[in-house]
């Protein structure tokens, strides 16, 4: 519920009550609460006094149990006495609400003595006390008339509504037609055109006692009925369209345009009241006078009489007069029973329960007034009667200031201490039990069940919050399996778990749990925010896996994530459906089987499968949706292709599933690591071929990325069968390939020659690449039969890409580079010299510099001879500093390769230092020229740490690299020089 609809089929006045006020306070958030509030008390002359009650909770201010009594407090000892001195003797001289502050206590305002003003006792929050407040600190101060007169404030004049629309209580006062706005606690007097409702004292009669106030048309807000002023006649309706804007409906657009008053005693205040009369869920105006009921049905209310009246039998059994009876939730079953004088206005009262439906039953013996009697008319009159929880016990009372005393609730049912889960609570699993606290030891009473959505007086219910739809109702009487009781705590287990990711809360019926000592009944819930939760949500898919195509011998993942998700569980089926699906484990090809992340190490076998992953929390499973897996044959091409793509995916496989290579960017010497599209091209050869002596593989690979091709670098695979090799091995050539997975010597004779640039006729010949050349040495480790694709595969490091053949012989060119050194001559010049062998039809050797930013400059050429093995030397008159040297060493067509780099420092302050050679795959010869001292040194990695420390004890010191990591490292020298290194 949770609109003020007081005309509705899901909440009116009684049963409602609880929901809106149970907040206690009328703050201006709660206006609603406020509204409602004040409607039951719509009529002052009847009601106004047991239904202003807000604070501790009128929840169980009106009626805790059906088993109430109420005993007579007299005049000497109730705790209102002082309270009905200071007002004025006649009837109709005060009202209570909540007027000040909003602060959920009841306080009474009254007419003086003296008839001239207001007199205002504030309510101090505890169990007995309230405080007169007078002059400037009375909230009602400045509200006097100059005449003293009791018609200046009588309750047949007087409303309790929200007039101005603002979420304070206002009072309006028909005469002297006035209106004491509550401006947050003080209320100031208007009139005229500031009194929002001046109008509506001239529409009707002139008389007191001819007017009610409530919401008629469903709308939250307070509006106003009254006897016309000619008769008979139409009742008046005002609508009160709220922020103080009020109209007068006539005709058709009155609600009750099809009533009509005959007499003045037809329609008289105290012979009204407000009530669901016949239980259909709208509000009701029961007239007692003409013996009536004024039923609501949809927009436009129709007259009830005789037999089709509801509560024809009570206006026999209650005095005549006016103000004889008033009305209240004595049994707390939520509807609104009624109590008055008889009919001789004297003895015991009379008392009416209202049941279910329309019917209304006179407890003749057993009422909660029996024992209470009255020995005239002014001993009970409802403009005299205020209900209140006056004692603060959590039980409804009832103020006679008539008489002077109090009817006491006798006996406190239980109250609900705490709820497991919390109200609103979050992410409760959906098969926890619940569990309801109480303030004292509970026992089950004996309610029936409802029907529907309906909860019964001896239900208990979860709702759904959304549509009030009733997902799970216990009867105590018949249910009790589901319901434990130790001591003051109920628990609650549901025949089935409650449904997942859902607002809900509990209703519990009116007589579904009592005191197990006293037998008084708990009030009940009859709303949805005293114990509200919302269960935990089964996991929500936020990734499903996506389809995956991969070729044998290679490996794929799938992924899902969702919210709420404690676990993971990938199944794997055969058939889209998944009818029969497998769980998996962290075995064979598969990992991560119970994670956010399903690896397959190789799909070969595994072609048409689908994968899903089954997201779990305590509240239940949600399946991902299924993700298909299709499966190519891996192979090597059989025939010359070119195929590219960016080198971010690092296996080079087209869609057929022919593999061509695999690329993984990295800094490889001075070399920035490949980037963006990548072109792989392969040719196969006939047969192996042979170029100037050396035999190639027929499988021929060129690489070009698409930036940079000279400085990229990055680690290289590339693949051949064993086919190829074995080609390979029937050529006449020397040193043969592997010719099977464990042949090691095979492995230990592989080279790769990598000639620079692109084949100049695109036949992939190594006489068509015009750039220079270099013989890579793998790993044996990195040269691996790899049994799942049943290929070789051979992976090395490159710095600058270009074609990449497959031999066994050591040379790139027919020449050997024997050694290669660097020394400083006395005036700090720098002689080179290197020693060859295997010299044939060479050219020349062309002598380059660096000052160590990676570009080399010619400085000189030295012509080759025709001796097989050769010395020679050069002196290079270079400024001291610290140099980089090596050797072009060019062939007679042309080609060439380089010798590693000689460093050298030839500043004459300190002895000359060479290092050589630079590259370096498993040492370094460090010489030092002429040192007068023993040097200490230092080998530093790119992360700054100190992976070698070492003293020069001699002129030349060999440093062993071969365990160390490839990468950049850096030499220091206890001089202050330092050298760069690279490691292959």
């Amino acid at each position: 519920m949770h609109r003020c609809q007081c005309c509705s089929s899901s909440c009116w006045l009684a049963k409602s009550l609880s929901v809106y006020l149970i907040h206690g306070s009328f703050k201006k958030t709660h206006i609603m609460q406020q509204k409602l509030y004040a409607q039951l008390s719509t009529h002052i002359r009847q009601s106004v006094r047991y239904s202003l009650m807000s604070g501790t909770a009128l929840l169980l201010m009106i009626g805790q149990a059906k088993s109430q009594t109420f005993t007579e407090v007299n005049s000497s000892t109730h705790n209102m006495r002082a309270i009905n001195a200071t007002i004025a003797a006649t009837a109709s001289s005060f009202l209570i609400g909540d007027f000040q502050g909003n602060d959920g206590d009841i306080d009474p305002i009254g007419r003086n003595t003296a008839n001239t003003g207001l007199v205002f006792w504030r309510h101090n929050g505890n169990s007995t006390d309230w405080t007169q407040l007078t002059g400037a600190s009375s909230p009602v101060n400045g509200i006097t008339w100059g005449a003293a007169s009791a018609n200046n404030f009588t309750l047949g004049n007087l409303a309790v509504l929200d007039a101005d629309g603002d979420g304070d209580l206002d009072i309006y006062n028909r005469s002297p037609n006035e209106l004491y706005r509550n401006d947050a606690g003080t209320f100031t007097k208007v009139t005229g055109a500031s009194n929002p409702m001046d109008g509506i004292a001239a529409s009707i009669g002139n008389f007191a006692s001819i007017f009610i106030t409530g919401d008629f048309d469903g709308d939250g807000d307070l509006d106003f009925v009254g006897r016309p002023a000619t008769l008979p006649g139409t009742p008046v309706y005002w609508r009160n369209g709220g922020a103080g804007g009020w109209t007068q409906l006539t005709g058709g657009s009155n609600p009750f345009n099809s009533i009509s008053i005959a007499t003045a005693a037809a329609f008289t205040a105290g012979n009204l009241a407000l009530v669901d009369a016949d239980g259909n869920g709208t509000i009701d105006i029961y007239n007692k006078g003409a013996n009536v009921v004024y039923s609501r049905s949809g927009s436009t209310f129709s007259q009830l009489s005789g037999g089709s009246n509801p509560m024809d039998a009570i206006a026999a059994t209650l005095s005549t007069f006016s103000s004889a009876f008033l009305t209240a939730d004595f049994d707390s079953d939520g509807d609104l029973d009624l109590v008055g004088r008889n009919t001789t206005n004297t003895g015991a009262l009379v008392y009416w329960r209202k049941d279910a439906g329309s019917t209304w039953t006179q407890e003749a013996s057993s009422g909660p007034f029996n024992g209470i009697t009255i020995a005239s008319s002014a001993e009970f009159s409802q403009l005299s009667i205020g209900v209140l929880d006056a004692d603060k016990d959590g039980d409804v009372d009832v103020f006679n200031s008539g008489k002077n005393v109090q009817y006491a609730q006798q006996g406190v049912a239980p109250t609900l201490s705490s709820t497991v889960p919390t109200n609103f609570a979050t992410s409760i699993v959906p098969s926890a039990n619940l569990s309801m606290t109480f303030s004292e030891n509970i026992a089950l009473s004996d309610g029936v069940t409802g029907s529907g959505n309906v909860t019964g007086s001896g239900d208990i219910t979860v709702k759904r919050l959304s549509d009030n739809t009733v997902v799970a109702r216990i009867l105590v009487t018949s249910h009790a399996s589901q319901l434990s009781i130790s001591g003051a705590t109920l628990t609650i287990n549901p025949t089935s778990d409650l449904p997942a990711g859902t607002q809900l809360y509990v209703e519990v019926g009116s007589d579904a749990i009592k005191s197990a000592s006293s037998g008084l009944v708990y009030a009940g819930i009859n709303q949805n925010n005293v114990f509200q939760f919302t269960t935990l949500a089964t996991p929500v898919v936020t990734t499903n896996p996506s389809n995956a195509t991969e070729c044998s011998g290679f490996g794929v993942s799938y992924n899902a994530a969702g919210t709420g998700v404690t676990s993971y569980q990938w199944q794997e089926s055969t058939t889209v459906g998944f009818a029969s699906p497998t769980n998996l484990t962290n075995s064979g090809v598969y990992s991560g089987a119970t994670s956010a992340t399903l690896s397959i190490s190789n799909v070969a076998g595994l072609n048409g499968r689908y994968y899903r992953c089954v997201l779990t929390n305590a509240a239940g499973s949600t399946n991902t949706n299924a993700a298909t897996l299709t499966v190519g044959s891996t192979t090597l091409p059989s025939t010359d292709l070119t195929y590219a793509q960016s080198v971010s995916t690092n296996k080079f496989q087209n869609t057929s599933c022919e593999l061509l290579g695999n690329i993984v960017p990295k800094v490889v010497g001075a070399g920035t690591p490949v980037s963006g599209s990548v072109s792989i091209k392969t040719w196969i050869k006939a047969s192996a071929t042979s170029y100037r002596g050396v035999t190639y593989a027929r499988r021929i690979y060129e690489i070009t990325p698409a930036s940079n091709p000279s400085t990229s670098s990055g680690t290289v695979t590339l693949y051949f069968t064993q086919a190829d090799f074995d080609n390979f091995n029937a050529v006449p050539n020397g040193l043969d390939l592997p010719t099977g997975p464990s042949d090691n010597t095979g492995k230990a004779n592989l080279r790769i020659s990598k000639l620079t640039g692109s084949s100049s006729d695109n036949s992939g010949n190594p006489n068509t690449y015009p750039g220079t050349g270099t013989v890579i040495n793998p790993d044996d480790v990195n040269i691996v039969w790899n049994t799942t694709l049943n290929l070789w595969q051979v992976t090395f490091d490159v710095e600058g890409f270009s074609s990449f053949f497959v031999q066994t012989s050591s040379l790139l060119l027919p020449v050997k580079l024997v050694s290669f050194t660097a020394s400083a001559t006395a005036n700090a010049a720098v002689e080179l010299q290197w020693k060859v062998a295997g010299q044939e039809n060479m050219r020349s050797y062309q002598v380059q510099r660096s000052n160590g930013n990676g570009a080399f400059a010619q400085v000189a050429a030295v012509p080759a001879t025709a001796a097989a093995s050769a010395s020679f030397s050069y002196t290079d008159a270079v400024v001291p500093g610290l140099w980089y040297y090596r050797l072009q060493m060019v062939d007679a067509d042309g080609s060439f390769t380089y010798s590693p780099v000689v460093v050298i420092d030839n500043r004459l302050a300190k002895a000359a230092v060479s290092v050589y050679p630079n590259p370096a795959k498993d040492k370094v010869l460090i010489t030092v020229q002429n040192a007068s001292a023993q040097l200490s040194a230092r080998l530093i990695d790119a992360q700054g740490k100190v992976v070698s420390a070492f003293v020069m004890r001699s002129n030349t010191h060999e440093l062993n690299m071969q365990s160390l990591s490839a990468g950049l490292y850096q030499l220091v020298l206890s001089d202050g020089r330092s050298f760069k290194l690279v490691k292959e």
